[in-house]
């Protein structure tokens, strides 16, 4: 960290961020969300729910008694659900 006429710079020549202390301004963006709002595939509405009702791939995991990376693979459609 270096501090050069009032404006705190972090990192190096190729990166560096500027703070400036009196600056008045935010930057606000809306966050995407996480999951497809109109999922197609069993894996999009499997994801869409998970996040709806807060729970992480472990707990799902945890319920239907399979393996955190069976979720995983299930809601980026990389396994095929089993009926």
């Amino acid at each position: 960290m270096q501090v050069r006429d009032q404006v705190l710079i972090f990192g190096d020549l190729q990166g560096r961020v500027a703070l400036l202390p009196f600056c008045e301004i935010s930057l606000k963006t809306a966050n995407p969300k996480p999951y497809p709002t109109d999922p197609k595939t069993v894996g999009g509405h499997l994801k869409k729910r998970r996040y709806e009702r807060g729970l992480r791939q472990k707990d799902v995991a945890a319920l239907l008694k399979v393996n955190e990376f069976t979720v995983c693979g299930w809601e980026n459609d990389k396994k095929a659900t089993r009926p």
